[in-house]
């Protein structure tokens, strides 16, 4: 019994030391393929062309600032998004989940309604073992059209 309550305090205790490390990352739940594409408007991977400072386009997070950017789309999996297109983020600072976006950065891009991109919506840049997740983005295209 002193060894459980040992191991309960042990726990406890470390999960102190780790709650201020949280606090200022992006804390968002992580979701599944399935549930970014059903969130979104618009999914697509894309290069970025320009990304620039901008005025926030609406009332998200009370800020007065947003990064635009310009993507051109090589292959869309759900919506019709123009080529190129427009999206927006947040500025990248503490605690914020929004996304690092870098001129000539591939990303795959889960647009919300309001053309908003955010790690929490699945956006982040495309790495070489996406594969699996490009596969599952082809195949919901496909069956949902």
């Amino acid at each position: 019994m002193a060894a459980r309550v040992s191991c309960i305090q042990a726990v406890v205790g470390g999960a102190l030391f780790i709650v201020p490390t949280l606090g200022s990352a992006c804390s968002c739940l992580p979701d599944s393929v399935e549930g970014h594409y059903g969130a979104a408007a618009e999914v697509f991977v894309g290069r970025v062309v320009t990304v620039r400072d901008a005025a926030h386009p609406g009332p998200l997070f009370d800020a007065a600032a947003a990064v635009a950017a310009t993507v051109a789309v090589e292959e869309a999996y759900k919506g019709y998004p123009a080529s190129p297109s427009a999206v927006w983020s947040e500025p990248v600072h503490p605690g914020h989940c929004a996304i690092d976006l870098a001129v000539g950065g591939r990303y795959l891009f889960y647009v919300h309604v309001s053309g908003q991109v955010d790690l929490c919506g699945g956006t982040r840049r495309l790495l070489a073992d996406d594969r699996d997740e490009l596969a599952d983005l082809r195949r919901l295209r496909n069956v949902l059209r």
